[in-house]
């Protein structure tokens, strides 16, 4: 029983985090086709490492917000249990 159990979790977590990682992936590439990562720090154009930790913590941000969203759909979606 606690194999399916354990199951169910991994499911779960791949049904959120894969899609949400997608979602992610395209909501950086939207947002940085129109901000320049130099708008929100004190890069310099040679500065690579900078721009590159700027387009991580945007993704990262973005998926943690997709992430979030798909969690609490999940959430919501299951049944009333009645007691």
């Amino acid at each position: 029983m606690s194999t399916k159990r354990a199951n169910d979790t991994t499911l779960g977590l791949i049904s959120v985090l894969w899609p949400s990682s997608l979602t992610a992936i395209a909501a950086t590439v939207i947002f940085f086709a129109f901000f320049d990562p130099a708008d929100f720090t004190n890069c310099t154009i040679e500065d690579n490492n900078c721009h590159l930790g700027v387009y991580s913590i945007g993704f990262l941000a973005f998926w943690l917000l997709t992430a979030l969203t798909s969690i609490l759909t999940c959430y919501f979606r299951r049944p009333y249990e009645k007691s």
